[in-house]
């Protein structure tokens, strides 16, 4: 009889921080956030692959910089870290949202991660001040005598000092409802 002793050997993969957030950002300019890749486990941590997942229809602002080519592995040794760069090119036409904009997806041999460990991404596009949404105007339809649509408007504040709304009105024969 002989007895056997071991203990489970893998790569385990952490992601810092566990989200980014880039707030209000300009448009047009490429903004960065640096997300350290470290590997707290026994072996080499292998990366096989890094997508930016679409989560909004804002997925496409959302870039990293520092990782492989699509038929490279980036390895990382057992306790040693690695800096890549998140990066963000707001779109002037961007609405605002309290979703993600996009989820970075790291792809590795991390079998706690079941392979996949994400990383939510938020940011917002920075404005000239007050928005309103929808933009343009408010489509009721044909409403019959009688009838009553009601639509949402939205105002939001694309800056970064406070605004305050003192005053506002409808043109033609509409009121507010509340």
């Amino acid at each position: 009889e002989v007895e056997l002793r071991g203990h489970e050997v893998w790569g385990e993969l952490r992601i810092e921080p566990e989200t980014v957030d880039f707030g209000l950002q300009i448009p047009g300019q490429v903004h960065t956030r640096t997300v350290t890749l470290s590997n707290d486990g026994s072996t080499t941590l292998r990366i096989h692959e890094t997508e930016v997942f679409d989560t909004s229809p804002w997925s496409h602002t959302i870039g990293i910089v520092g990782v492989q080519g699509a038929d490279e592995t980036l390895e990382i040794p057992a306790g040693e870290s690695l800096d890549v760069e998140v990066t963000f090119l707001p779109d002037p036409y961007m609405e605002p949202s309290t979703a993600p904009i996009a989820t970075v997806v790291f792809h590795s041999n991390d079998p706690k991660t079941g392979g996949s460990a994400e990383l939510p991404v938020f940011g917002k596009r920075r404005g000239p001040g007050l928005e309103v949404f929808p933009p343009d105007q408010v489509y009721f339809g044909f409403v019959g005598e009688g009838g009553t649509v009601v639509r949402q408007v939205s105002l939001y504040n694309a800056s970064m000092a406070p605004i305050t709304v003192e005053k506002m009105w409808i043109e033609g024969n509409f009121e507010f409802l509340e």
